[in-house]
């Protein structure tokens, strides 16, 4: 019920609306007035929503379930693709890694190829071979891994070499995989194990001790070859945990542990040139005084405590392996 100041009010207001033409003012006032209201409604609706999702997906994160390591296997063209036998026999050795989370996140990337002279018509045909035998190799190890959720396979449209193509799947680790990972295993697509790995001790070893960057597995051909740091004509060895790491001078682009954080600053101090980092490496040790300053080491048979082959080369550029499309 109205009394007479509210209808002389309603009376005058609405005289003073027609005669201002404000109406029109007053309903886009009404109008934002309602939006504002719904976004900002809306705002503390989706920050509830992430405070929620950010509160129950921390400690997932924490408990870093793809384990504490990642693997980066590095592929280019071999004349013998598109055969998947090289990068199977490298994936299916990893078993060799004892200890390692089945759930380890696996990189595997495909280097482009490069155009030496573009104006060779028989060149610029030759790589147009080799780019649907590429082809078809992608294609077929996504066939073949689809089914595997930590294995990403990133390929490049232009060649990278070994540095370009770490930088990119370091650069993917730390974007799926936040802070959890804190090594590496690098590995080349011919370079199985053939030795069982304590990779459980490795990684204990490699968290005790600041001196150890890089851990290196061997070919036969490295073990013959005599690369150790040595004081007073005797190795540097660490013999912890079950394993023995023996100092090296010598740095490999063959399969090898690292910590993720030097690894990274390693492979963006090559800069951008496509390279292979075994060349810089070398030089930088040509260059250090005190080789165990490099803190490379290499991996030692466990239960002699020698150098010991853990790997073998398939040697995928010098095979003629034929594989048809599955």
């Amino acid at each position: 019920m109205e009394g007479p100041f509210i209808r002389l009010w309603n009376s005058s207001a609405t005289n003073i609306i027609r005669r201002q033409n404000i109406l029109p003012i007053l309903l886009i006032a009404v109008y934002f007035l309602y939006n504002s209201t719904i976004m900002q409604t809306q705002k503390d609706h989706t920050k509830k929503q992430d405070d929620t999702f950010g509160n129950a997906i921390e400690p997932t994160l924490k408990q870093c379930i793809h384990g504490d390591t990642s693997i980066i296997i590095t592929t280019s063209w071999i004349k013998s693709f598109p055969t998947l036998y090289f990068i199977r026999e490298v994936v299916d050795s990893l078993s060799m890694l004892n200890g390692i989370s089945s759930m380890a996140p696996i990189i595997i990337t495909v280097d482009g190829m490069k155009i030496t002279n573009p104006d060779d018509e028989k060149e610029i045909l030759e790589y147009q071979k080799k780019q649907q035998q590429l082809d078809s190799y992608v294609e077929m190890l996504h066939n073949e891994y689809h089914n595997h959720t930590n294995i990403h396979i990133f390929t490049s449209i232009v060649h990278q070499h070994i540095s370009g193509s770490v930088r990119k799947a370091l650069n993917l680790v730390e974007l799926h995989y936040g802070g959890c990972i804190e090594f590496l295993y690098y590995i080349q697509h011919d370079f199985p194990f053939v030795e069982r790995i304590d990779h459980a001790s490795i990684v204990k070893t490699a968290k005790e001790n600041d001196s150890i960057h890089i851990i290196r597995f061997l070919l036969q051909s490295h073990v013959e070859n005599d690369d150790l740091c040595r004081v007073n004509k005797t190795p540097v060895l660490i013999e912890t945990n079950n394993i023995s790491l023996a100092a090296t001078s010598w740095y490999s682009d063959n399969n090898h542990f690292a910590k993720f954080s030097y690894y990274k600053s390693m492979i963006y101090d090559l800069g951008p040139n496509p390279r292979p980092p075994e060349g810089p490496r070398q030089y930088e040790a040509s260059h250090t005084q005190n080789c165990t300053d490099l803190k490379w080491w290499c991996y030692m048979d466990p239960s002699t405590g020698n150098l010991t082959s853990t790997i073998n080369h398939l040697d995928g550029r010098g095979s003629n392996i034929v594989e048809t499309h599955k």
